[in-house]
């Protein structure tokens, strides 16, 4: 018989689970769409969000934040295979250096390896297969510097990835970046083999070319153009793609990314292709009330939103058409002194469904989340009637929150406020 011992590397993962510093990217303009702020979403992750935090320890990490809510300093705090720690320094809120540092305990990786290999082997007699997930011993440490201009814009970025050997360091990877701006507007752009070269009019971005070089003399060309309203509302997005090898061209394409009608009150009413849409619906206070999608003109789904004064009320959702083996999703939200209190959600199938119960102090701090279900007797459903299930508890002690429980185990930890 043949034993085959197949072996799965795993690297740095305790790094990869601390929070990084936000580097410097070019992102592709796209038309916005509006987005709908959900009550319970705003309570419960908009919570953090508002608060000023100093340092927030969490699960196995330390981070520490600067008073305009920068990351400044991770630290990994837990016994673990791999020390991580992660240091960013700012310019007028533009990151201008990280670096990100991965130590590995080699005794206890080779230890945790030579285990592994033995339960593989082990398990490779017994079954004629076996599997060994392999730690890898190498420490690393990857590093990012900007140049900033004289508008606080970045020049050029150096990135490198380092391994570590005691005293020794070899560099094992590197990636650089190059900008040029012109009335404060980037209009050329080197980095990873691309090269972008940006176009305006009336002070609104008009086209991007962009060449992106591969390998075997491969070439890539992409034109973006932009087109606007009178009111400067992107309205669409038209494409080409070219295809050069070692400088012939082989193929193409093109065609829209983007379209969109706006009302006139300068809303967003329609976005898509002529068949592929969505459309927008709004109320006098300016809240979207309706949003469908259209796929082929075949209506998809629809989400329907309902608010009184302002406050979302109640909220749908179903896939069209109506089956079986599909549903229309409710939330009732109810509010008390203006805060959301409770948010019940229900289907047409299921109309008891489950709540969210919200409780605030005389500061009107939230102190308290807990969900409950519905309640059963003898395999019976019990109408509107639940029982508790999962909390999180919010404790305010001077500058800093603790939160604690088991719904949102996520956020749990202590924050440290300025």
């Amino acid at each position: 018989m043949r034993y085959v011992i197949i072996f799965f590397f795993i690297f740095c993962k305790s790094f990869s689970q601390l929070s990084s510093c936000k580097e410097f990217e070019l992102t592709e303009l796209r038309v916005k769409r509006p987005q709908v702020e959900f009550p319970d979403h705003q309570v419960e992750f908009g919570f953090l969000k508002k608060l000023p935090i100093k340092t927030m320890e969490r699960g196995n990490s330390i981070q520490e934040y600067d008073r305009n809510g920068n990351l400044i300093s991770t630290k990994n705090i837990a016994k673990d295979y791999y020390q991580s720690t992660n240091v960013c320094q700012y310019k007028n809120g533009i990151l201008t250096e990280s670096r990100s540092i991965s130590i590995a305990d080699k005794t206890r990786i080779e230890s945790y390896n030579e285990e592994s290999m033995r339960r593989g082997n082990e398990e490779m007699k017994q079954n004629g297969t076996g599997t060994a997930a392999i730690m890898d011993p190498q420490s690393t440490e990857s590093v990012y510097t900007a140049v900033l201009n004289n508008k606080n814009q970045v020049v050029s970025y150096k990135k490198e990835k380092i391994e570590i050997n005691g005293s020794n360091r070899k560099i094992i990877g590197s990636d650089t970046g190059e900008f040029i701006y012109k009335d404060g507007n980037i209009s050329e752009a080197k980095y990873r083999g691309i090269t972008e070269q940006y176009f305006y009019k009336n002070g609104l971005l008009s086209e991007v070319k962009r060449t992106e070089k591969k390998q075997w003399l491969f070439e890539r060309r992409n034109t973006n153009q932009y087109i606007y309203d009178s009111r400067k509302n992107l309205i669409a997005i038209s494409y080409s793609t070219e295809d050069y090898q070692d400088g012939k061209y082989q193929s193409g394409n093109k065609g829209q990314k983007d379209s969109a009608t706006y009302d006139n009150k300068n809303r967003l009413i329609r976005i898509g292709s002529k068949k592929n849409f969505i459309p927008y619906k709004y109320d006098a206070g300016n809240n979207i009330t309706e949003i469908s999608e259209y796929s082929n003109n075949k209506l998809q789904s629809q989400k329907g939103y309902v608010y009184d004064k302002n406050l979302m009320v109640k909220s749908s959702e179903s896939k069209i058409p109506i089956t079986e083996n599909s549903d229309i999703y409710f939330k009732d939200y109810m509010y008390k002194n203006g805060l959301l209190a409770e948010v019940k959600n229900y289907t047409v199938k299921y109309p008891y469904g489950h709540k969210t119960v919200y409780q605030y102090n005389d500061k009107k701090q939230l102190v308290n989340i807990t969900d409950y279900r519905s309640k059963f007797k003898d395999g019976k459903l019990l109408e509107n009637e639940f029982e508790k299930g999962s909390e999180t508890n919010f404790i305010y002690e001077g500058k800093s929150v603790i939160i604690k429980g088991n719904r949102t185990i996520s956020q749990s930890g202590k924050y440290e406020l300025y």
